[in-house]
C-alpha cells in the first residue's frame, strides 16, 4: 500500500532543508542586523586647558562690555537709519571707548595667556561667546580709531593689531565657526590699519614689525581647525548613532532636512543595513582625514575631496572649499599688511622703496612672502614713481598687473563691498584696496 503523500521521504528532506535555509536566513539576519547597529570606536583627545586661559579672561571682557551694539554702528561707515545706528560724534566715540576701558584692559591682559578654546564634543555644542569676541574686536577697532584722531598713530596701530591678535588667538582649539569668527575679528582689526600705516615713523614702524611678527606665530594653520572639526563632528555621531532614529536626530541637529526613509525610527534603522554604523563613522573618517592632508597643499591646486555617499554623511559633510578660501584670502591679506609695514621701514631708512621684496632681507625673509593664491611663489611687487604696486594675484590665480579686483561703483553700495573679495572674484588683491 502506497504511504500518504505528505510522508514520503523526499517530501519530508524538502521541508526540513526549507526549515533549515529559514533558521539560516533568520540566523545571517540577526547577525547583519547586529553587525549594523555595532557602534564604532573612537579615540578623541580631550586637552588639557592652560591656567590662566585666555577663553576665560577674554569671557570676562564681554562681560564688562557696555553698550556693544552702539561700538558697531561707530566704527561702521555705512548707516541704516535704525535706533542706535547713525554717525557718531568723536565725542560719543570717545565716551564708549572710556565706559569700556575695563573691557579694554581685560583684553590686553588676555593677549598675554596661551589661549585654548573648550573642547566641543556634541552636536549640543553652543557657541554664545563668539558673537561676544566679535563686539570685542570691534572695541579695539573703536580705539584704534579714537587714537588716530587724537594723532597717537603708534597707540592706533598698537590698537588694531590687539584686535588681529585676538583673532589669532581664537581658533586655538576650535571648530571651524570658531577659526571663520578669528578671521572676521583679524579683518576688524586689520583694516583699520592701513589709512594711517604711512604715519608712523621708523621706530614705530618697527615696533609694528615685531608686532605682526608675534602675530603670525600664533597662527593656527587650517589642517588644526580640520583636525578639531574632526574630533567634534566623530563625538556628535557617535552621539546620535546611539539614539534609535539616527537619521532624523541628525538632520535636526545640523538642520537639514531628513531623508524620507526616517518617518519612523524603526523604519530608519534598516537604512543600517546597507551602511553600517562603523561604515558611516568610516566614510567620515576617510573624507576629513583627506580634507586635512588636502589642506596642506597650496590653495587651488588639489580637487575636492568626494563626499561619502550614505545618507548620514550627505546631511552632515559639508563642502570645505568656502573656508578654505576665506582662509587663504586672510593669509593673504595678513601678508600683504606685513610686507607693507616692511616696505615703509625700508623707505624710512633709504628714503625710496626698494626695486624687488627680496632688498628688504632679514626684515621680510622670502618665506614670509609667500602668496597663498600663487602655488608657492611670492607676492608681487613693483616700484612706480609715486610709490609702488604690491598684490596677491587672488583667488583666480591670474597675475592681473596689479589691477584690484573691483565690483565697480555702479553695483556697490561702499567701497568695502565694492573692493570685497570672494572665490569667485576676477582679479588681484592689491594691498591698502582690496582689504575687506
Amino acid at each position: 500500500m502506497e504511504p500518504p503523500r505528505d510522508q514520503r521521504p523526499g517530501m519530508n528532506r524538502g521541508c526540513a532543508i526549507a526549515i533549515g535555509l529559514v533558521v539560516a536566513l533568520l540566523v545571517v539576519t540577526v547577525f547583519c542586523w547586529n553587525s549594523a547597529q555595532e557602534l564604532p570606536v573612537i579615540n578623541v583627545p580631550t586637552p588639557k586647558h592652560p591656567n590662566p586661559n585666555a577663553f576665560d579672561t577674554f569671557n570676562g571682557a564681554a562681560g564688562q562690555l557696555l553698550d556693544g551694539s552702539k561700538i558697531g554702528y561707530a566704527i561702521s561707515t555705512i548707516h541704516t537709519g535704525a535706533k542706535d545706528d547713525r554717525e557718531y560724534s568723536w565725542t560719543e566715540k570717545e565716551k564708549l571707548v572710556s565706559e569700556n576701558g575695563p573691557a579694554l584692559t581685560l583684553i590686553r591682559q588676555g593677549l598675554n595667556e596661551e589661549y585654548l578654546n573648550p573642547p566641543a564634543r556634541s552636536f549640543n555644542a553652543l557657541f554664545p561667546y563668539y558673537a561676544q569676541f566679535r563686539s570685542l574686536a570691534r572695541t579695539l577697532a573703536l580705539d584704534s580709531q579714537v587714537k588716530a584722531h587724537r594723532g597717537d598713530n603708534s597707540g592706533a596701530a598698537q590698537a588694531s593689531m590687539d584686535a588681529m591678535e585676538m583673532g589669532t588667538q581664537i581658533p586655538h582649539g576650535s571648530v571651524m565657526i570658531g577659526g571663520l569668527v578669528g578671521i572676521a575679528c583679524q579683518s576688524i582689526g586689520r583694516r583699520q590699519i592701513w589709512p594711517y600705516l604711512d604715519r608712523l615713523s621708523l621706530d614705530q614702524t618697527r615696533a609694528a614689525a615685531r608686532r605682526i611678527e608675534r602675530i603670525r606665530n600664533k597662527r593656527v594653520p587650517y589642517s588644526a581647525l580640520l583636525l578639531e572639526e574632526k574630533w567634534a563632528v566623530q563625538s556628535g555621531l557617535l552621539e546620535v548613532l546611539r539614539k534609535p532614529n539616527s537619521l532624523n536626530v541628525l538632520a535636526q541637529s545640523v538642520g537639514a532636512p531628513a531623508p524620507a526613509v526616517t518617518t519612523t525610527p524603526f523604519l530608519s534603522q534598516f537604512v543600517f543595513l546597507v551602511y553600517n554604523k562603523r561604515r558611516i563613522m568610516s566614510g567620515y573618517t576617510n573624507y576629513i582625514d583627506a580634507e586635512i592632508a588636502r589642506s596642506k597643499h597650496p590653495y587651488g591646486t588639489t580637487v575636492p575631496v568626494p563626499v561619502p555617499s550614505d545618507p548620514i554623511n550627505q546631511i552632515l559633510v559639508p563642502v570645505y572649499d568656502q573656508t578654505a578660501f576665506r582662509f587663504a584670502k586672510n593669509d593673504a591679506q595678513n601678508g600683504l599688511l606685513e610686507a607693507a609695514v616692511a616696505l615703509r621701514a625700508y623707505r624710512l631708512v633709504h628714503g625710496a622703496y626698494p626695486t624687488s621684496l627680496d632688498a628688504l632681507g632679514s626684515d621680510l625673509p622670502h618665506e614670509r612672502t609667500i602668496d597663498p593664491f600663487a602655488n608657492g611663489a611670492p607676492f608681487r611687487y613693483r616700484k612706480t614713481s609715486g610709490g609702488y604696486v604690491l598684490y596677491s594675484v587672488g583667488p583666480d590665480g591670474k597675475d592681473d598687473g596689479g589691477k584690484a579686483i573691483d565690483t565697480g561703483s555702479s553695483r556697490a553700495s561702499s567701497p568695502n563691498e565694492r573692493y570685497f573679495v570672494l572665490n569667485s572674484s576676477a582679479g588681484d588683491i592689491v594691498a591698502g584696496k582690496n582689504i575687506w
